[in-house]
């Protein structure tokens, strides 16, 4: 079912591989796509700011309509 801002399409694996340590590394940006480790499994939002320290951004979640802090240590760039 394609989301609010056209960011699912057909095709695109539900099931990724663990990131390797490069993608770990990547700076992370306002407006980035990324995979969030949240609730015990992998969710797809949006970098909108960063949190009170260096390693927490604020991310949107496209599908549940919600803004949370997460820990860098809990992100990957988006596939």
């Amino acid at each position: 079912k394609p989301d609010k801002i056209g960011m699912r399409h057909v095709g695109r694996p539900m099931i990724r591989p663990a990131p390797s340590k490069e993608q770990m590394d990547l700076p992370l940006e306002v407006g980035s796509a990324i995979d969030a480790w949240w609730s015990d499994g992998w969710w797809e939002g949006i970098i909108t700011g960063f949190g009170s320290c260096d390693d927490n951004f604020q991310v949107y979640f496209l599908g549940e309509s919600l803004l949370l802090n997460m820990d860098k240590k809990d992100l990957r760039i988006s596939r």
